[in-house]
């Protein structure tokens, strides 16, 4: 048979000569209470829950323990959200990596295919190709234009009222550009 604590507590006081009973009052209720424990504050185990409770409320207040706790936890939210975006940047970055290379992947085969169409006579690879307004450029210009003229024989296409059927067409444009520092083109029509 088990004894409680207290029990045993009060029988150590009574063989030491605490046969003395108190009249306490209780710090929750204000109720008066006997005791032989000198310590003791509470009436009943419902009082010392209330009690405790009070007292940590209290403790709380004097400490600023619920604030300290709040911002404890704002600070591990914010830890936690800061660990989620440098892992959202680093997905994010891998990602645009691999975009990157798979573009760069595409831009290479694409320059290839135009250089393989150029090599094989394709005038609008070639212009593609070749600086803007370069030598190589208009000569790819006149040779599409002349194939379409060659083909259809009703437009005829001027620039900077140079004709592309001109043989030098290519090195007076050029030229005409340099001089004048705009390129004006139109189509000609040609009636049968």
């Amino acid at each position: 048979m088990k004894v409680p604590l207290l029990i045993l507590y009060a029988l150590v006081l009574l063989k030491k000569g605490a046969s003395k009973i108190m009249i306490l009052n209780c710090t929750v209720c204000n109720q008066s209470y006997e005791t032989i424990f000198p310590n003791k504050k509470y009436c009943s185990d419902v009082c010392a829950k209330h009690g405790r409770k009070n007292k940590r409320k209290e403790w709380e207040k004097d400490t600023n323990y619920n604030e300290k706790q709040r911002l404890d936890k704002m600070a591990k939210r914010h830890q936690i959200k800061e660990v989620k975006t440098a892992e959202e940047i680093e997905r994010l970055r891998l990602k645009k990596s691999e975009i990157d290379q798979k573009h760069a992947e595409r831009i290479k085969n694409q320059q290839i295919e135009l250089e393989e169409m150029a090599k094989s006579g394709d005038p609008s690879a070639r212009m593609r190709l070749a600086k803007p307004n370069s030598l190589e450029y208009w000569k790819a210009y006149q040779q599409s234009e002349s194939e379409q003229y060659n083909q259809n024989k009703r437009f005829l296409r001027l620039i900077n009222d140079i004709s592309v059927l001109d043989e030098y067409f290519a090195e007076k444009v050029v030229e005409s550009i340099k001089e004048k520092g705009y390129i004006r083109g139109h189509t000609m029509t040609i009636k049968n």
